[in-house]
């Protein structure tokens, strides 16, 4: 059994992490950046992922404690860390894979479109809202975790969530160029050396990713990491941006490609802010709602808040903005198979609309009663 400052560790083996004993099960090489390891807690079936790093900035530090202390549904959660012999030591939830290799698998269905990018645009939204940008937005660093109900296991969500912020920073000192990987990076960041930038270069990589889901490869190619960057800076010419527009129409959903088109405006005055995204998809599933069959019957109400209801039900859920945001992982809503929707006559649907920063945010509730 090793402690964990010990240099180096192997499958199978043991080691100490704060006064636990963890098993190794995994070992995920990062180059000259350190290692991860996946890890099981001993007589216990908790697993983790412990990440070693050589070496952090004060900044990099800095937004991990926030991090520790701070978090999110949609963002890989760290649960503890410590530094010994000038190396971090980060304690964080386990994941089954990463959204590369799920999309080498299979690509993306654009029929789940819309989930993936409201679950990543949250989690951009918790970071943006504390003027963090992650600066390395890839596929690599959105990790999938797949939630089992207790109760029964056919009952399965699939949760994304934003890693590796190795490259995040405050917004405040925003101006280093040259940062993160060169396919999903914004003009911004190779352009004007001396620019500052902002949080809108995690929109602009969210855009690309989004291609990239449907299409199977990148949507700017190069044989070196020059012709990159240069189709990058140049994307903003007439015949560019004509060629752009046509990659971007393999995106089925004429709302989906309005919304990705503005998330990939060459001028981040012009592109969209997280806010703006999570607006949009907002009101695409409130037209989804409108436009269900008339079996559900949507009545307006004149008050302020807008709220729309259908009695008769059995049970209730709640889905904060519209996806399964706990669902099906809520145990007290879980002593029962939920019966599938389009089954249940007499739906009772509630819309409310909060303004919060001039953005429009709205969720669902939906009710049986016995």
């Amino acid at each position: 059994m090793k402690n964990y400052f010990d240099a180096t560790f192997g499958k199978g083996q043991c080691l100490i992490f704060k006064l636990k004993v963890y098993k190794i099960l995994e070992v995920f090489p990062l180059g000259t950046q350190g290692i991860v390891y996946k890890v099981q807690e001993r007589n216990k079936d908790n697993k983790f992922a412990l990440k070693i790093v050589n070496q952090m900035s004060e900044k990099e530090l800095e937004i991990t404690k926030w991090l520790q202390k701070n978090h999110h549904k949609n963002i890989v959660n760290i649960l503890d860390f410590s530094i010994q012999d000038q190396k971090v030591f980060i304690l964080m939830e386990c994941c089954e894979q990463n959204l590369y290799e799920k999309i080498n698998n299979k690509l993306l269905d654009q029929k789940e479109l819309r989930y993936f990018m409201i679950s990543i645009a949250r989690g951009l939204q918790f970071l943006h809202s504390h003027q963090i940008i992650h600066r390395d937005l890839k596929p690599e660093n959105i990790l999938i975790q797949t939630l089992t109900d207790k109760n029964n296991e056919q009952l399965t969500q699939i949760i994304y969530k934003i890693a590796d912020f190795g490259l995040s920073l405050q917004q405040q000192q925003a101006q280093t160029k040259y940062i993160g990987t060169c396919y999903y990076m914004a003009p911004e960041l190779i352009n004007d050396i001396n620019q500052p930038y902002d949080h809108k270069v995690d929109i602009w990589s969210l855009g690309t990713i989004v291609y990239e889901l449907i299409k199977g490869k990148t949507l700017f190619e190069g044989f070196t990491i020059q012709q990159i960057y240069e189709k990058i800076k140049n994307s903003n010419m007439a015949e560019n941006q004509k060629l752009l527009n046509e990659k971007l129409s393999i995106i089925e959903d004429e709302c989906f490609f309005e919304l990705v088109t503005n998330m990939l405006k060459y001028n981040p005055v012009e592109r969209y802010d997280i806010y703006q995204v999570i607006n949009k998809l907002s009101n695409k599933d409130e037209n989804i709602i409108r436009n269900r069959s008339t079996s559900c019957n949507i009545i307006e109400a004149s008050n302020q808040q807008q709220q729309h209801k259908i009695t008769n039900f059995k049970r209730s859920f709640f889905i904060p903005d519209l996806i399964p945001n706990n669902f099906p992982i809520q145990q007290q809503l879980l002593n029962q198979n939920i019966p599938e929707i389009q089954n249940i006559n007499g739906q009772n649907i509630q819309l409310n609309f909060n303004q919060n920063h001039n953005i429009k945010y709205s969720y669902y509730q939906q009710k049986w009663k016995k």
